[in-house]
């Protein structure tokens, strides 16, 4: 199983087959989830995944570490400004 697929598993206490089924559903969308930080994980819907760790070894929690699933996933602007305001905790009001 990818790493990518068994991470969001454990974290979004899905089953591999769900998790499957959310990243090929063609719909774009993510998921916040809490542990030990708050992270993300986002799809394309078209079995792309992107992962938003808050495991964060350079910048600690002052940003994220990012992975993505295979060689790409893509990920629309209004998407990624959503996320981070989520798990940066950042008030762009």
């Amino acid at each position: 199983m990818d790493k990518h697929i068994e991470s969001a598993c454990q974290l979004l206490d899905m089953s591999e087959e769900e998790v499957i089924k959310w990243i090929t559903c063609m719909n774009p969308s993510y998921i916040i989830y809490i542990s030990e930080g708050v992270g993300a994980f986002y799809t394309d819907g078209d079995n792309g995944l992107i992962w938003f760790d808050p495991d964060c070894e350079i910048f600690e929690e002052e940003g994220v570490k990012v992975s993505v699933m295979g060689n790409y996933c893509d990920i629309d602007f209004e998407s990624m400004l959503e996320i981070h305001k989520r798990i940066s905790g950042i008030d762009y009001d």
